[in-house]
């Protein structure tokens, strides 16, 4: 008999409360990590739209320092590209959308007083809320 209670309390492994507990506390950390991943990944797709934007303003710049600014249209809000097919007065021939968010789409304006170029990417369809800006200046070298 003596031996049998000896046996019962050699066995090895983990109670029940210990797993919960591991359980409760690998939960807990999961709470505050998974949260915290999201808004990385977030701010990546934001830093890589920004960069989008600044190659669409250089583009942009380069074709007004070259004279060739047929389908740039000075002095409004002008969308790059227009469902899948460049738009007559797309700079892009190719349809890029932000990675930010669905349903936006990249913007450029064109101020040929002050020389500059703005390209945008908005969360809509309208440009109307842009969350990364590139303003490049547009001087015609001669």
């Amino acid at each position: 008999m003596i031996q049998k209670i000896q046996k019962m309390n050699n066995k090895k492994g983990f109670t029940l409360v210990e797993l919960i507990i591991v359980i409760a506390v690998m939960a807990i950390l999961a709470a505050i990590v998974v949260p915290r991943m999201a808004g990385i990944t977030g701010s990546f797709k934001e830093k890589a739209d920004q960069k989008t934007c600044a190659m669409y303003a250089r583009v942009i710049q380069a074709k007004i320092e070259i004279n060739n600014t047929t389908g740039i249209t000075a002095g409004t809000l002008t969308k790059l590209v227009n469902a899948g097919t460049p738009s007559t007065n797309a700079v892009i021939g190719e349809e890029v959308k932000p990675t930010q968010v669905s349903g936006g789409a990249y913007w450029y304006l064109y101020d040929s007083t002050a020389n500059t170029v703005t390209v945008s990417a908005s969360t809509d369809s309208t440009g109307a809320s842009p969350y990364a800006t590139v303003t490049v200046d547009a001087k015609v070298i001669e």
